[in-house]
């Protein structure tokens, strides 16, 4: 245990002051004053003074990037825990998982993932947070090709030609099939891939608002406002028409829906048309998209 250490009252208001006012953390305190930074969280402590979390008392503070070598070595000293006390990798795989859904279940997830996100914007804006790898490339760095090589277990000129020639997927029949069973479609009514075809001329961004605002700025699937969501809600084509860009065959989804829909796609084809028809008294057919438009 650290041996009580009996300051002067100048250096008590120093400590003081390098604390709270210029915010240095409790290691650069106690190496300006030669010491343990225990002596100086001790001090604190009996000075009932607040300390702050790690990540508070990280801000405004530049490091040096890590290198290869310093990740390798902090990589190995993990691994070593964990080896010489197993029970660490359970208990903290716990904790984690109990943190993220306590997180999740009180609502508090996408407020702590948009404060990380806007933490770390204002870091790279300010210069505060240095990407080591920054306009690096393998061909001008040892360490990015290093840890390329060493990730990937091959060279990166190689990484195009990996397993092309045994992945399934690689066959147009493979593809053809994918496709179909997404749509929800026989092989036989497959007309070839669409993901890629240009919408018309109808589709901008004023109609697209329009859609927006018409749906009150909420998902038609599972209700999220946009403020919620985040950001603009994107507008889907009901029956996967991109060239029939009309209000009856759009609606407004969050972005995790829109990618659920891309599956069973009849079943959710059946599913908008039926709300639609019941909120805005849209008329539809199953032979026909849209066969009358009702006057409101």
């Amino acid at each position: 245990m650290p041996r009580k250490i009996n300051y002067t009252e100048e250096q008590k208001e120093e400590i003081r002051r390098l604390y709270l006012d210029e915010r240095k953390s409790a290691r650069q305190i106690s190496e300006i004053f030669n010491c343990s930074n225990i002596h100086i969280i001790n001090y604190l402590k009996r000075m009932n003074i607040p300390r702050r979390d790690n990540s508070e008392s990280q801000i405004g503070i530049k490091r040096k990037p890590y290198t290869l070598e310093q990740r390798e070595a902090r990589s190995e000293r993990v691994k070593q825990d964990y080896i010489n006390h197993p029970e660490l990798r359970e208990t903290r795989s716990k904790q984690f998982k109990t943190n993220w859904k306590d997180a999740k279940t009180d609502g508090r997830i996408n407020e702590i993932v948009k404060n990380l996100s806007n933490s770390l914007k204002r870091g790279y804006e300010s210069g505060e947070i240095q990407v080591w790898n920054k306009n690096l490339t393998k061909e001008t760095d040892e360490r990015v090709r290093g840890y390329a090589e060493k990730k990937l277990g091959l060279k990166r000129e190689d990484l195009s030609k990996r397993n092309l020639e045994n992945n399934p997927m690689n066959s147009f029949e493979s593809r053809k099939r994918a496709s179909a069973s997404l749509r929800g479609i026989k092989l036989e009514e497959w007309g070839g891939f669409i993901s890629k075809e240009p919408y018309d001329e109808k589709w901008n961004e004023k109609f697209k608002r329009t859609i927006r605002k018409r749906d009150n700025q909420i998902c038609m699937k599972c209700g999220k406002h946009q403020e919620k969501e985040g950001r603009a809600l994107t507008v889907h084509h009901i029956n996967y028409d991109k060239k029939l860009t009309i209000p009856q065959n759009c609606c407004a989804v969050c972005r995790r829906c829109n990618i659920e829909v891309n599956s069973n796609r009849p079943h959710w084809t059946k599913f908008f048309q039926s709300l639609l028809s019941e909120r805005y008294n849209y008329k539809y057919s199953d032979n026909q998209p849209i066969i009358q438009i009702t006057p409101t």
